[in-house]
């Protein structure tokens, strides 16, 4: 015991003066050296519910002669909408008929709520929810941004049930270029990372955009078109206002951190002028150029888009389809890969242009995403987005429809029948054929589509197109909007409060036409 006790002490005499030294205050961490993530703006979970970073960019409103400025969007009131700039006191009352569209980009990203079914309406809206029933009268759709909405049947056309939450592996580049590199084939500029100083904008498109914004009040005289940046003069791409930006031969942009699924979906907005043409190289083991490696290749222009394989850098065609852009200055483009089932299908603009099959064992061999501008055509790339893909793609009409004189339900193997829909009730829809009433399991449902023809309405200058999240839309009459609830009435469902944070933009004056132009593309 005695042994025991003076081995304490003698540990005490050692350790007192080490710790009389440390003093309130003291860094406890100079010492350490910082380690910089290699795994910035990737994930491979669901996105969570948080707010965007406050040095986002701002809302957008656009008029209809095409002019357009950043701020807050601050709601309706009496024929106006509330517009708050940094160049206000106080927000703007800007003539409402005179707008086009505000785009929201300072919204909550919602968490991953439960939307098991998406449906249209045969006006052409989309709504996504969990399904609760059908009788003869409604379908009633359980929604986290408005409740339960009760949609009249005759206004329903397809019912899609069975959505699965997607994972994400990557959406951006909204928080900043992190993880992305750049470099220049032609000139062997070699890849580096991006930093957040190329985000700045030129202080004369910033000084003009203000300018604008002062000219809805009648304070400063409108420029001229906002004039592009200095992208033209670099040889690599540049991050600006939440997007990437090219105008040169031979600058690529990647990174090969990205953790593709083996269903992986990936979608991009893409913005051009004059003749372009853009290569996308998917599943690289390198991202030097996009003729090394391994890797599948996408070659889009105006005209056409060919799929290549790339093997130990040797390179053959898949074929090629007509890209139908044309006389069109913006798309938004997505690549849809089964890995085991060695197939590749586009899309633009939600609808499929071609699906390619490999016949040889899967040519990609790496996680890399790799854009390269292949001509001196100004482009933007913005709203990149991969995803776990749930592996369906958009069908015709003919083979979700049926005759169009009856109802039509497509099961998930491709089966189809005939009939009437009469209710869904407790995971069962009761379908009547020409053999009686057959009670099919909801889970095995692709798709239903009731025989209600499609009516393609004139708006009217009271509608309002609202766009959500989940590729949702909606025409309706805008009654309200507050900070965090807006008030909406629509033919289909009634009044209703919606959640703010679930729409992406909205589009106004849908009965007066608008100017395009290509503002945006170098600046906000």
């Amino acid at each position: 015991m005695n042994v025991n006790f003076m081995a304490l002490m003698v540990w005490l005499f050692i350790a007192l003066p080490s710790w009389a030294q440390v003093k309130e205050g003291d860094d406890f961490l100079k010492g350490l050296v910082p380690v910089k993530s290699k795994g910035v703006s990737t994930t491979s979970q669901p996105v969570q519910a948080t707010k965007k970073k406050k040095d986002n960019r701002p809302d957008r409103l656009k008029l209809l002669n095409g002019d357009s400025f950043t701020g807050r969007f601050q709601g309706v009131n009496g024929g106006h909408i509330l517009w708050l700039h940094p160049s206000f006191a106080e927000p703007a009352r800007v003539i409402a008929k005179d707008v086009s569209s505000v785009r929201l980009e300072q919204r909550e990203i919602s968490s991953d709520k439960t939307q098991d079914c998406s449906v249209s309406l045969v006006s052409g809206g989309k709504l996504n929810g969990v399904l609760v029933g059908l009788n003869e009268e409604a379908l009633t759709l359980d929604t986290w941004y408005g409740g339960k909405l009760k949609i009249a049947r005759e206004f329903v056309r397809t019912i899609e049930p069975g959505i699965k939450p997607e994972r994400l592996v990557y959406q951006g580049p909204e928080d900043g270029p992190d993880g992305w590199m750049t470099g220049n084939r032609n000139t062997g500029q070699v890849l580096k990372q991006m930093l957040r100083k190329n985000a700045k904008v030129e202080a004369g498109a910033v000084g003009a955009d203000k300018q604008r914004a002062l000219a809805i009040i009648r304070r400063a005289k409108v420029p001229g078109k906002v004039v592009g940046g200095v992208a033209g003069q670099q040889g690599a791409w540049r991050y600006v206002s939440n997007g990437f930006v090219c105008a040169s031969s031979g600058p690529i942009l990647g990174r090969r951190d990205l953790e593709l699924p083996s269903h992986c979906s990936l979608t991009f907005d893409l913005q051009w002028t004059g003749y372009f043409n853009l290569g996308v190289n998917i599943f690289a083991d390198q991202i030097n150029n996009e003729y090394s490696g391994n890797s599948y290749s996408l070659r889009v222009d105006q005209n056409n888009i060919y799929l290549y394989r790339i093997q130990n850098g040797s390179t053959s065609n898949l074929g090629n389809v007509r890209s139908q852009l044309t006389g069109r200055k913006r798309c938004h483009l997505s690549l849809l890969i089964d890995k085991e089932a060695k197939t590749l299908s586009v899309l633009i603009d939600g609808q499929l242009i071609r699906k390619w099959e490999d016949t040889r064992p899967f040519a990609g061999k790496g996680n890399g995403l790799l854009f390269t501008s292949r001509n001196n055509s100004a482009m933007r790339l913005s709203r990149i987005r991969i995803t776990e893909w749930n592996g369906s793609l958009p069908e015709s009409d003919a083979s979700k429809s049926g005759n169009g004189k009856e109802d039509f339900v497509v099961f998930s193997n491709k089966d189809s029948i005939s009939g009437k829909a009469k209710r869904i009730e407790a995971g069962k829809l009761i379908f009547t054929t020409n053999f009686g009433d057959v009670p099919l399991p909801v889970s095995n449902m692709s798709s239903l589509t009731f025989s209600n023809p499609v009516k393609r309405l004139t708006p009217k200058g009271s509608d309002v197109k609202m766009l959500m999240q989940k590729n949702g839309i909606v025409n309706v009459e805008l009654l309200s909007w507050d900070v965090d609830k807006v008030r909406i009435k629509s033919p289909y469902f009634g009044e209703a409060v919606f959640d703010s944070s679930v729409f992406e933009k909205l589009d106004f004056n849908l009965n007066q036409p608008r100017q395009n132009d290509e503002e945006g593309l170098f600046g906000p």
